[in-house]
């Protein structure tokens, strides 16, 4: 019998949300494999319609865009959600797989009972717009491979506290000078994790992923390998499209010959650069480390630049970048980000 787990009822194809649709997750469908898949939506379950009016957290209540109050529906859907975990065994499930070993990850979570199985107190629910919290420093406690810091900026954390040995702060939030607060991510008898916030779209990609990737070489040998050989077959057909790229770009649009000349020679070392950095990634494509891969990102990366030195604006054109966060790609470091860019 497969072990049973609750899932969004939204991320299994339930045209649930907020919007009357659905967020699909194919990762998420996959495993059905190893699991039981039982979908939930605490929103429906609380009475919320389908579609309905986006809602979000104020302090202790829940409120929707346009003020009304709906923190009742919402404690009525948890209430629900939690009952349907207990009837299923969930929880009881979560907890032999803790006693058999099992690493978990567990984001932003507001269930007191799921904190007590891995050791931690829930707190309470904390909300700041003003960059409280816009950073990540990772600890001695980080998994191997894992940066030691990720930029982030959240609005609202769930914190906890550790009630039991062996529960230790993995990183630490600090704010937008770079002073550490008091709100932690933790590491759970050395095999499970549990933030207190989700890991958002708003920049610094790369470390995100090298923390999960990290995360999961823990628990699976040859993790690395597999994702470095996997970015290094993405990169090959950027690879093989530069060089036509690079051989079909002129500086007709710059205003001198000296610029024209200094852009040449720009992508001419950067061709160089990436000639090494490609024989460098193909003697270690066998190597599982964050090394290899690492090796093989910064590859990309090289590429990536070499694209933007092939195209030339025309007076009066600039290059910029679309910035959803509005904090640069370097969160309070704008000057960095300028510098990139220039």
């Amino acid at each position: 019998m497969k072990p049973k787990l609750l899932v969004s009822a939204c991320l299994l194809g339930t045209p649930c949300r907020y919007d009357g649709k659905s967020k699909k997750n194919e990762a998420v469908c996959a495993l059905a494999e190893q699991f039981e898949l039982i979908p939930v939506c605490p929103e429906v379950l609380g009475g919320l319609p389908t579609p309905r009016t986006p809602s979000e957290r104020r302090g202790a209540c829940v409120v929707r865009k346009d003020g009304r109050d709906v923190t009742a529906e919402y404690r009525r859907g948890a209430e629900c959600a939690l009952e349907t975990a207990r009837r299923e065994g969930v929880l009881a499930a979560v907890r032999t797989q803790l006693k058999r070993g099992a690493r978990f990850a567990v984001c932003y979570s507001a269930s007191e009972p799921l904190a007590n199985l891995f050791g931690l107190t829930l707190g309470s629910y904390v909300r700041s717009d003003r960059g409280d919290w816009s950073r990540m420093a990772l600890g001695e406690e980080r998994p191997k491979g894992a940066p030691v810091e990720i930029l982030q900026t959240s609005t609202n954390l769930f914190t906890v506290r550790a009630k039991e040995r062996g529960v230790r702060p993995m990183a630490w939030w600090c704010d937008r000078a770079g002073t550490r607060t008091e709100v932690a991510w933790w590491r759970v008898r050395a095999n499970s994790y549990w933030m207190t916030h989700i890991l958002s779209g708003d920049g610094d990609e790369r470390g995100k992923q090298l923390l999960l990737l990290a995360m999961a070489a823990e628990a699976a040998p040859g993790t690395w390998r597999t994702a470095a050989k996997h970015l290094y077959a993405q990169t090959l057909p950027e690879l093989n499209g530069l060089a036509d790229r690079l051989r079909e770009a002129t500086p007709k649009y710059l205003h001198n010959r000296e610029e024209a000349a200094a852009r040449q020679r720009q992508l001419a070392a950067i061709r160089q650069l990436i000639a090494r950095q490609q024989r460098a990634v193909e003697g270690r494509l066998n190597e599982d480390s964050a090394g290899a891969y690492q090796a093989v990102a910064d590859l990309r990366d090289l590429v990536h630049r070499a694209y933007g030195l092939t195209y030339w604006s025309r007076a009066g054109e600039v290059c910029g970048v679309w910035d959803h966060s509005g904090q640069g790609l370097y969160p309070g470091d704008w000057p960095r980000t300028a510098k990139l860019l220039a």
